[in-house]
């Protein structure tokens, strides 16, 4: 386990603060000052190197040993009926006489903490196309401002697309393409 940033000992200054008690002969009362730490604490440390050794003094985990308001596999499958009926995880924890929390982070272990995780997924539908050019593609492409004078070099498509016939309006070429187009004389548009 890794200490946390306020730790006023790390496994490195619990071994020096028992080293020096135990190998230079320093009093409890004096290590504990140097270290910053408490006489109680100093006094906890070394009662815990002369029990565990070296092991004892690391971190240990703050979980406790046993939880005995945990949740039972019966009584969590009590509440994955009771969400599998689409209610709401407050109405849940109501009917089971729990926080909300815990029956939240039972919902979360069973992936049912969403009511969308409820539902079966949505197929995705595809439409095949029978024959090639059955689908069109219609693009339209920005080809800058165009000052009326241009106007009538573009094609009569190009020209009913334009906003405007005023000068300096922004002017659209349409492009057209199938699916199965793969060469230039079908799509104008597309480079060899």
């Amino acid at each position: 386990m890794n200490s946390h940033k306020h730790a006023r000992l790390t496994a490195k200054g619990r071994a020096l603060l028992v080293s020096r008690v135990l190998d230079e002969g320093w009093s409890v009362a004096i290590a504990s000052e140097a270290a910053g730490v408490s006489k109680r604490t100093g006094f906890k440390w070394l009662a815990r190197f002369r029990s565990e050794g070296a092991a004892g003094l690391a971190d240990r985990s703050s979980r406790p040993f046993s939880s005995p308001g945990a949740l039972t596999a019966q009584q969590q499958g009590e509440l994955e009926r009771l969400r599998r009926q689409r209610w709401p995880l407050w109405r849940i924890a109501m009917q089971a006489g729990r926080g909300v929390a815990t029956v939240s982070r039972c919902m979360r272990r069973l992936g049912l903490s969403r009511l969308k995780s409820l539902e079966p997924p949505i197929p995705v539908v595809r439409y095949e196309p029978a024959a090639a050019g059955e689908l069109l593609h219609i693009d339209t492409k920005k080809l800058g401002r165009i000052d009326g004078a241009w106007d009538t070099a573009l094609p009569a498509t190009a020209r009913t697309t334009t906003t405007a016939a005023s000068a300096g309006t922004w002017c659209t070429w349409p492009s057209t393409t199938t699916r199965a187009c793969r060469s230039r004389r079908c799509c104008p548009t597309r480079r060899r």
